[in-house]
């Protein structure tokens, strides 16, 4: 019996989840499935720009997966493109959806500069 697939964390979820020809009634088209993940892994890679190891790391992969995963993705989309099929994006079961991490709009945190200050007084403002 093969080992479970390990949960690939997926940070966005598309809005539209099919992609297709214009002008093409979509019964006409054959139908090429790419994975929120590998969705994900292009997201990370090129919209994002950060390395494989970044990305993998971020979605909770081996670099290698990571790299196979990218590499899939890639060989889907070319042909949808090439030869004018419709892509539909499915949610695998070996996929979780994670919140996007927020940045904080202000850096550190009041408390946090106390506790790094050697007298614990607060801040003055400035």
């Amino acid at each position: 019996m093969p080992r479970p697939r390990r949960k690939r964390c997926i940070r966005r979820r598309p809005e539209w989840n099919i992609y297709k020809p214009k002008g093409v009634p979509h019964s006409k088209l054959e139908q090429i499935n790419l994975n929120s993940d590998e969705l994900e892994a292009l997201r990370l890679k090129h919209k994002e720009e950060k390395s494989q190891e970044e990305a993998a790391e971020e979605m909770d992969v081996s670099r290698s997966t990571f790299s196979r995963i990218l590499c899939e993705a890639n060989k889907k989309i070319t042909e949808a493109l090439v030869e004018g099929h419709a892509l539909k994006i499915e949610d695998p079961e070996y996929v979780k959806h994670v919140k996007p991490r927020k940045k904080s709009k202000r850096g550190v945190s009041n408390a946090k500069k106390r506790r790094n200050r050697p007298d614990g007084k607060r801040p003055r403002n400035r």
